[in-house]
């Protein structure tokens, strides 16, 4: 899911770890629900940043 981007099987992936015994993945479970659309967001979209600034020399475009 992380490596190839498939934001679509989280869903699914959130619901089966809901329904384990480990007390563990039900709170990891809960804790990315708490930023859903961020984590959505973070396996779905690819983005990259490029800084640019006269103030930071190690900036190489």
């Amino acid at each position: 899911m992380l490596r190839e981007r498939q934001g679509a099987r989280v869903d699914t992936w959130l619901a089966q770890i809901e329904q384990q015994e480990v007390s563990e993945l039900k709170n990891l479970a809960r804790g990315l629900k708490k930023d859903y659309a961020a984590v959505k967001a973070g396996l779905t979209t690819f983005a990259t940043t490029l800084v640019k600034s006269d103030t930071w020399p190690f900036a190489r475009y």
